[in-house]
């Protein structure tokens, strides 16, 4: 969930409608990645970043399965509501 909300974050408006503020040398990178994909493919992108994720990591089928059903549990129920579920496991 963490990586997803790291997604989220880094490509969503902020709520006035302006650009999120994110202080990361990949930050052109990311913006560029939120103009182009969307949902499963916006995933797929941040996960083809090799400055961040090694393809060790990336090419592992059940990391992108957990990080692809985390964002779209995000945008479907919100990020409140996940966290709602996440502590109602423990």
């Amino acid at each position: 969930m963490g990586i997803a909300a790291w997604i989220h974050c880094c490509t969503q408006p902020r709520p006035d409608g302006s650009a999120p503020l994110i202080d990361d040398p990949l930050s052109a990178t990311f913006a560029e990645l939120a103009g182009r994909f969307e949902g499963a493919a916006l995933v797929d992108a941040f996960l083809g970043l090799d400055e961040v994720f090694p393809a060790s990591v990336s090419d592992r089928p059940v990391f992108r399965d957990a990080v692809h059903r985390a964002y779209a549990a995000l945008l479907r129920d919100g990020m409140v509501s996940l966290l709602h579920n996440l502590a109602a496991r423990d």
